[in-house]
């Protein structure tokens, strides 16, 4: 947090942005592990600290100035990866909301649409949605 404050306070730079991107990184890949070791384990609490550092990870993108969604490259993954927290945790509204935040930032990512499509089809009845989702997907899963 005082690292943030500096940044600001001494108006960014290239060498802020970087050490920035750097903890950002160290956030998503935290979460994608306690993801996994719920995933695999059952681990109680691992997909609660995985859901935190996902968020804290992206919240900590916002603080960087003139940070465009395309910049960061782990943006889109992790809240594609937040809202299949978010799903297996029954808030299927907010996962929704994450995937369409995501599709809006990179309309191209094709696995974000076949898993929004997933959530629409399966957790919230949309079939509308799904099937056009799913048209739009170049990619099928086997």
């Amino acid at each position: 947090r005082d690292q943030i404050q500096h940044f600001h306070r001494e108006g960014g730079g290239v060498e802020k942005r970087v050490e920035h991107r750097g903890y950002t990184r160290a956030y998503f890949r935290s979460a994608s592990f306690f993801a996994l070791l719920h995933a695999q384990s059952g681990e109680e609490g691992a997909d609660t600290t995985a859901e935190l550092l996902y968020r804290r990870g992206l919240a900590l993108l916002g603080t960087i100035p003139k940070l465009h969604a395309g910049e960061h490259p782990s943006r889109v993954p992790a809240m594609s990866n937040l809202a299949h927290l978010l799903r297996l945790r029954g808030n299927a509204e907010e996962a929704a909301a994450m995937y369409q935040e995501a599709m809006r930032l990179d309309p191209g990512a094709q696995e974000v649409a076949y898993n929004y499509g997933v959530l629409c089809f399966d957790v919230m009845e949309d079939f509308p949605t799904a099937h056009r989702l799913f048209l739009n997907v170049s990619f099928f899963v086997f």
